[in-house]
């Protein structure tokens, strides 16, 4: 990715960012082993975005105790994902920065903002965040290789999140006592507002704005749907074999047919 276009990008994911309400950091320097050349003692790092969990606990007018929990117990289950799988963390840094360098050439073009190059024109940084707003940046992909990282990438994120989701299914009002106001009011936004509730990501939140994918929450019914489906079947062991192998992740097609990945996995 050119420079100037990797600093206007994240102009841009920083504006998108004010709706982030926590993000898992992968440790630094993890590798395919996971252990980050610290014998195993790397982990993974939660933070919360307290003003914008305030401003969703206002807005939605949520339980002050409850809402930032439940962001926590969705992001530590990111966390836990990330633990199980060793690979995931440099996994999705890599997808994610073919993906983003992708859009980056769509929105500038061949010549437009090389090292050497004019650079940008002023205020691309809102002109390339309102395009990923109305899901449009990945129109100038014509790159079948690049729509595939997208794809595959957008159906791993889907997973995740659906998973996440799942994972917090078996919290009960004896832990949590707004629990099933929380999930449905939640839910309600989500799906009219196009809103982000809590779990995505910063890379998450930035592909699903590309995509356009957040109007018809894919990242959590989908994802979720295949989770349950899975776990129907074989179990949550059956599941786990997930956590092996990047090759195991479920591919787009796969997300909306949970059968298939489960008897490429069997």
């Amino acid at each position: 990715v050119r420079l100037v276009g990797a600093a206007e990008m994240a102009g841009a994911m920083s504006l998108l960012a004010t709706r982030l309400l926590g993000q898992v950091v992968p440790a630094a320097g993890t590798g395919a082993d996971g252990d980050g050349g610290r014998g195993g003692e790397a982990s993974p790092h939660l933070l919360l975005v307290a003003p914008n969990v305030l401003a969703m606990r206002r807005q939605l007018d949520l339980d002050m105790l409850d809402l930032p929990a439940w962001v926590c117990l969705h992001e530590t289950t990111h966390a836990v994902q990330l633990m199980a799988a060793p690979w995931l963390g440099s996994y999705l840094a890599d997808s994610m920065r073919t993906v983003i360098g992708a859009v980056v050439e769509a929105v500038y073009g061949g010549a437009g903002s090389g090292e050497h190059g004019p650079g940008p024109r002023r205020g691309s940084v809102v002109r390339i965040a309102a395009r990923a707003g109305r899901g449009r940046v990945l129109e100038g992909l014509t790159n079948l290789r690049e729509r595939s990282e997208v794809s595959s990438l957008a159906a791993a994120l889907t997973f995740l999140e659906g998973h996440a989701e799942v994972v917090l299914d078996d919290v009960r009002p004896n832990r949590m006592p707004s629990v099933h106001r929380l999930r449905a009011v939640l839910s309600r936004s989500r799906a009219v507002d196009g809103g982000i509730g809590p779990g995505p990501g910063l890379g998450a939140l930035l592909l699903h704005r590309l995509m356009g994918l957040e109007a018809k929450e894919a990242q959590y019914a989908d994802g979720a749907a295949f989770v349950r489906s899975v776990v129907a079947r074989i179990g949550h062991e059956g599941l786990n074999i997930v956590w092996t192998d990047p090759a195991l992740l479920p591919t787009p097609a796969e997300i909306a047919r949970p059968d298939v990945w489960v008897r490429r996995v069997s």
